[in-house]
């Protein structure tokens, strides 16, 4: 064989710029200055996790680890960039569980409803009814998701459950003598309005009115004309759904809010209560979770009191999600007092709040993606 000139060495050559590239990204992630919150993604970081042998055996080290590592990944925010830039150009239509419509609009995706869960679900419900005391008025609403009233900006392809069929059904299960609340509908009729919003999961104030009247027609209540409230709007709002898509090409909102009587507000907090005379922590409008700044956010049990006691109606009992704390505020033009629970915290109870505060109505208040998966629930019954 004759002597010629050696092979240049090409996989060697990659294998070494790789072990660089890993070496200085690995230098740089130990260097990077670690986060406690990404505004980005509206969430606290994974921290360091404490190290034994004891959760290494168990391998219960190694998970939280990986977890931090991605969490803390140097120039994470800038990499989800790029990632959401490149499924748009893919025409993909979803990203980690939420699904792109048309004009921005973004929608929460959800799976099959299970049909023994929301059996389980309406047997709590009618127990929990049964449970009330004489005299006491019962009213029960589902408020739709936004894919059910706004169909025609959802990809047609996208496998989404009928929410209004499912509707029909909770209701038709529901203990008799409640009242219940055609929520769908008076939304429905309000489509062309901007109902919910684009980056969030939660119906907008003005969709919360709207549902406002539609328990106010049930319950033979006056509802209090929009125009007459003194009307705030706070811009740069990304939501909920942003936060899990990180969709470049998603836009700031606006979010609204009115004031009410004067009100003091009593909020059962882990160090004991916290009493504020309103209904808005206006400091969470200055963070990406503005939408926590109604009724700050979801506690425990919350009472709201009107200063001056000169409503139609005595005492409301509320028991929700969410949803629920952009519609309350205009309530406490109708009542003089409302209790709110959120049973995601319940620490008393229930049967001893019933017997104890005589409500004058009873308000079960959800938002069908939370109920027909809440497994908290069953905390009507105790």
């Amino acid at each position: 064989m004759g002597k010629g000139k050696k092979p240049f060495p090409v996989m060697a050559l990659c294998g070494g710029i790789f072990l660089v590239l890993i070496g200085c990204i690995g230098l740089l992630d130990a260097l990077w200055p670690k986060r406690g919150f990404s505004e980005l993604e509206n969430r606290e970081l994974a921290q360091a996790p404490a190290f034994s042998w004891k959760k290494l055996w168990k391998n219960e080290y190694t998970p939280e680890y990986e977890k931090y590592i991605g969490d803390q990944f140097v120039l994470r925010d800038q990499w989800i960039s790029v990632k959401s830039r490149a499924e748009w150009v893919l025409g993909k239509l979803e990203n980690n569980g939420v699904i792109y419509g048309k004009d921005g609009y973004q929608f929460e995706k959800l799976g099959a409803v299970e049909e023994e869960r929301v059996q389980k679900a309406m047997g709590y419900v009618g127990r929990f009814a049964a449970a009330l005391p004489e005299g006491t008025r019962f009213y029960f609403g589902v408020i739709p998701n936004a894919y059910e009233v706004l169909p025609d900006l959802v990809p047609a392809a996208a496998p989404l459950p009928d929410q209004g069929e499912w509707i029909e059904r909770i209701y038709g299960a529901a203990p008799e003598g409640t009242a219940l609340l055609d929520i769908t509908a008076a939304l429905a009729q309000r489509a062309q309005e901007p109902i919910f919003y684009h980056s969030d999961h939660h119906w907008t104030t003005l969709g919360a009115y709207y549902g406002y009247e539609a328990y106010c027609k049930e319950a033979g209540l006056t509802p209090v004309a929009l125009e007459s409230l003194t009307h705030h709007r706070v811009e740069g709002f990304y939501g909920t759904l942003y936060s899990k898509s990180k969709l470049f090409s998603t836009q700031p909102e606006g979010i609204d809010y009115y004031d009410t009587p004067a009100v003091t507000m009593t909020i059962r907090v882990l160090e004991g209560e916290k009493v504020v005379h309103s209904l808005y922590d206006t400091e969470q409008f200055a963070g990406r979770d503005k939408y926590a700044a109604f009724l700050y956010s979801n506690n425990d049990l919350t009472r709201i009191k009107r200063d001056e006691p000169t409503a139609e109606r005595g005492k409301l009992l509320i028991i929700k999600d969410s949803y629920s704390n952009s519609m309350i505020p205009f309530l406490t033009n109708n009542y003089n007092e409302i209790v709110v629970i959120d049973l995601r915290g319940l620490s008393v109870p229930m049967s001893q709040l019933l017997a104890a505060e005589g409500f004058d109505d009873v308000l079960l208040l959800y938002n069908f993606k939370n109920f027909v998966t809440d497994v908290n629930l069953i905390r009507l019954t105790w």
